[in-house]
């Protein structure tokens, strides 16, 4: 019962911090300038295909 209690007050805690931290960059921070994604930006696009999209439809799903 003791470690269930200390795990609900560290969930709490994180939680508390978290949404504190959201609250804190809202209030404060007024403009959100967009960050160039280097990586994404320059990434070629393939068309796969009925092949492709076959295959991702096959992948197995995750159970959570």
């Amino acid at each position: 019962m003791r470690r269930l209690t200390h795990q609900i007050v560290v969930l709490l805690a994180g939680v508390g911090i978290h949404y504190g931290a959201l609250m804190y960059v809202d209030r404060y921070v007024t403009v959100f300038p967009r960050v160039a994604d280097l990586l994404i930006d320059n990434w070629p696009r393939f068309n796969f295909g009925w092949g492709g999209e076959l295959f991702f439809f096959r992948l197995p799903q995750s159970p959570f």
